[in-house]
């Protein structure tokens, strides 16, 4: 591996390795963390296959977390649980020569190195590789499993932990206090990456708004997640907006529906056949590229997204592109949408799939209930959809002040040189390893 240039931090995102594929991948904010001009930052691939001294270097880790671990008092057992579900395979895919590996969603990770974690949920920090979610009768605090994560994020070689929401930054704090995390800690206002020859289109669209210009009738969006898993369909509302748009269709004759993502079978007969074969509903179950779903945005008047947790990229791209946001009201989306000013945040959702643990104050969703019909969700889309199809000029201005909001607040400048400046302040406190 050649020498990086005086004052380069090497850094390893390693989010192509088989643990972080089965979570979530590559995630487009860490992603857009990279590429800026001038950057200390050299991003260093992981490996395609593990090498002899990586090999080597994993055994010692994982005989050393074991041992390390052995002092929260959990049993061997689970520690030995524990670390199997950071895949030491994966571990083996970090090449020797980095300075500091960059996690995100869970701290996946031996810790034998220094490290740095991006979390969005508080809740994502436990993968349940010991139980699964707590039940009321017993705390968060006293499980296994956190009582393991809680030595991890203690441990010096964990540089520092960010997250783009700042109620998730206060949580974690009063989770882990009377330990190192308080004070390393951070937030970050988020930004996205937008290629240029979107954003030249975005201008346009954005000047055509601004006279008056917008299009009759509502022009609806909604993707799938990531992952592809038809459950996710129910996780992200999409039973919700299918519901919401067989009510109004009917009085709304220029509203359509582009759904993105496959649809689950267990679907309501009923709405699965609407998907189908309404002549306003455009199915398109195939991935698409992050270039179709630019131009998806870009031709949508309104992103709905009620889900059960918040959808920071979705929710900036749509911003950036000029489509009204229509969110639920998971914790943290007020840090982005100020309702009905520069979108809409639909309540109930949250009262009915989130709890707040009382041991620790962490929120955490009961992904289970989410299938669940909610009527005051449908309720709420259905008063929204039909208000911006009626009255196109209430469109139009809310597009154009997401938009300002989005300059102001959420900059891709300003969450890479946070990043890349807590980085910096990591390194200078490195020590040989």
């Amino acid at each position: 591996m050649p020498p990086s240039a005086p004052g380069t931090i090497r850094l390893c995102a390693p989010h192509g390795t088989p643990v972080y594929r089965s979570l979530n991948g590559k995630h487009p904010l860490v992603h857009a963390l990279f590429g800026a001009p001038a950057s200390p930052l050299a991003l260093i691939e992981a490996l395609e296959e593990p090498t002899p001294a990586t090999i080597a270097r994993t055994q010692r880790d994982v005989a050393s977390v074991t041992a390390d671990l052995a002092a929260t008092g959990v049993s061997a057992s689970e520690i030995a649980a524990f670390v199997t579900a950071r895949d030491p395979a994966s571990q083996a895919l970090i090449p020797e020569d980095v300075d500091l590996v960059l996690h995100h969603t869970a701290p996946a990770t031996l810790g034998a190195r220094p490290w740095a974690l991006h979390v969005e949920v508080t809740g994502s920090l436990f993968l349940n590789a010991l139980a699964p979610p707590p039940i009321p009768s017993v705390s968060l605090a006293e499980q296994s499993e956190f009582r393991l994560v809680r030595r991890l994020l203690d441990a010096s070689n964990c540089r520092f932990v960010f997250s783009n929401l700042a109620r998730t930054v206060e949580e974690i704090k009063t989770a882990f206090s009377g330990t190192s995390l308080p004070a390393k800690v951070h937030h970050i206002a988020p930004g996205v990456e937008i290629p240029p020859a979107v954003a030249a289109r975005a201008v346009q669209r954005f000047s055509a708004l601004a006279a008056g210009e917008g299009a009759k009738g509502l022009a609806v969006l909604y993707t799938a997640s990531w992952n592809r898993d038809p459950l996710s369909f129910y996780l992200r509302g999409g039973h919700e907006v299918l519901a919401a748009f067989s009510e109004i269709a009917e009085f709304c004759p220029g509203l359509t529906l582009t759904l993105c993502g496959p649809l689950p079978e267990t679907l309501d007969p009923a709405l699965l056949n609407l998907a189908r074969t309404h002549p306003r509903v455009t199915l398109i179950p195939q991935p698409l590229s992050d270039a179709e779903l630019f131009d998806q945005l870009l031709a949508a008047d309104v992103f709905v997204a009620p889900s059960v947790a918040v959808t920071t990229v979705s929710t900036l791209r749509a911003m950036a592109c000029g489509a009204v946001m229509i969110t639920a009201d998971p914790p943290g989306v007020e840090e982005m949408i100020n309702h009905d000013v520069t979108g809409f945040v639909l309540p109930g959702k949250s009262a009915t799939i989130d709890r707040r643990e009382g041991s620790t104050g962490i929120y955490l969703a009961d992904p289970g209930l989410a299938n669940r019909y909610n009527a005051a969700m449908v309720q709420g889309l259905s008063l929204v959809l039909k208000g911006l199809h009626d009255h196109s000029k209430k469109r139009c201005a809310t597009a154009l002040r997401a938009k300002a909001a989005l300059d102001q607040r959420f900059s891709l400048e300003g969450w890479r040189s946070g990043f890349a400046e807590l980085a910096a302040q990591a390194m200078e406190k490195r020590s040989d390893i």
